[in-house]
């Protein structure tokens, strides 16, 4: 997958607009600072819905690669934003339990799975299985209405493991979403997911 291209000529555009005002060394900065990004974006639409209970979690959703960047940097990932579509099976029997469905993204690059810091912590359940899951969002409890969680997660980050897995990545590097659901008659329903990553431009 390659950047969009109209995207990477309207960055070359400005770096070249500010190279004739400025000091050729300052340009990526300032590309950095106002989030000049180029970006690669994955979709999968689920028509009918998909639904996964606890016996078919985690059911992959969807796999990325990092593309092929034309940049000096060697991990060039700044942020990854996932936009998800979904809710759980509308009731529950204790509404002080919280919600068990939730959504986890996993390097697939074999042997870097694992950062320091392990997963983003989202509960206690199924500890050992997602030991190499980081946790993105959970569907709002006994809620049967579509709901769009979009979340990003930044290079630039506050939490340092947040910041680690992000910067981590190299070019051909891959990684995937899941959906999971936990406890007898819980049901992740998905309508489907969006992810874009976005890319430094040091050029």
């Amino acid at each position: 997958m390659e950047p969009h291209q109209e995207q990477m000529h309207n960055i070359y555009h400005v770096a070249f607009l500010l190279r004739q005002k400025l000091v050729r060394d300052v340009v990526p900065a300032i590309l950095e600072y106002a989030e000049l990004y180029s970006s690669t974006t994955s979709t999968e639409l689920f028509n009918p819905s998909l639904e996964i209970s606890q016996r078919e979690a985690p059911k992959t959703l969807i796999e990325c690669e990092i593309a092929k960047v034309k940049t000096r940097v060697l991990r060039p990932v700044r942020k990854i934003t996932f936009k998800i579509t979904s809710h759980d099976q509308g009731f529950v029997s204790d509404p002080d339990s919280g919600s068990w469905t939730w959504f986890t993204a996993r390097k697939t690059t074999p042997k870097k799975d694992l950062l320091p810091g392990g997963m983003l912590e989202l509960g206690d359940r199924n500890e050992a299985e997602c030991h190499y899951h980081r946790g993105i969002c959970s569907n709002a409890a006994a809620s049967s209405r579509w709901e769009t969680h979009e979340i990003t997660w930044r290079a630039d980050s506050l939490h340092p493991a947040e910041a680690e897995w992000v910067s981590s990545f190299v070019v051909g590097e891959r990684f995937a979403v899941y959906a999971w659901a936990d406890c007898p008659a819980w049901v992740n329903f998905v309508g489907g997911i969006r992810v874009t990553v976005h890319y430094v431009a040091v050029i």
